[in-house]
């Protein structure tokens, strides 16, 4: 099975038709959709959990160096450090640095926007996008997403984020995601896709 990333619509297009720069516009900003995260008698950020659990993102890696995301998210795949030729920190294609924005972006340090949850604690990551130096953001197999599930897994996450589709129905993937939920009392997130397709991948 090929594992693909969900692209994001790219911000800096007008939706009525023309391009148009809305950085700036968006600086700082709760993004509509955050406040429909919470109940409608909370304000967003306003009350947030004083205890969490460790929230693992399986994506194409994570920019450390980025001014408005918390620099210290952590590689759960013990062979992806800082360094070396798959390092998590590196993100070829910036999806997985895009996604954990949306979760977590600072806020407050005029840049930006902010998160669902600002600044959280605990992050771990997994690269299966742009391994080895690569920029591509198109493909993975469905046995490296596995093994970046246990991962999380073993690093204590309770939280699984995956922004990504696949091309066809795998029974293994899906006893694997279940047996996780029911067994290791995990929370996955997984992205519907963006093809429209009724196929469950």
């Amino acid at each position: 099975e090929v594992i693909y990333a969900q692209t994001p619509i790219d911000a800096n297009i007008n939706l009525r038709g023309g391009a148009e720069d809305h950085r700036r516009r968006l600086q700082e900003t709760i993004p509509w959709g955050i406040t429909n995260v919470f109940q409608n008698d909370l304000s967003p950020h306003n009350t947030l959990p004083a205890v969490t659990h460790p929230v693992c993102i399986i994506d194409s890696g994570y920019n450390l160096a980025h001014p408005d995301l918390p620099n210290d998210a952590s590689n759960a795949d013990p062979n992806q450090g800082t360094t070396g030729s798959n390092p998590f920190s590196i993100d070829g294609c910036n999806h997985g640095t895009h996604v954990a924005g949306t979760i977590l972006a600072i806020g407050s340090n005029g840049q930006g926007v902010i998160g669902v949850f600002p600044n959280m604690a605990d992050l771990e990551i997994v690269k299966v996008f742009g391994t080895a130096g690569s920029t591509s953001c198109t493909w993975s197999y469905s046995s490296g997403l596995l093994a970046a599930g246990q991962h999380c897994v073993d690093s204590g996450a309770k939280l699984i984020n995956m922004s990504l589709g696949g091309s066809s129905f795998s029974q293994a993937s899906s006893d694997f995601w279940q047996d996780i939920t029911d067994n290791d009392n995990m929370l996955v997130v997984a992205a519907a896709g963006n093809g429209g397709s009724s196929t469950k991948s």
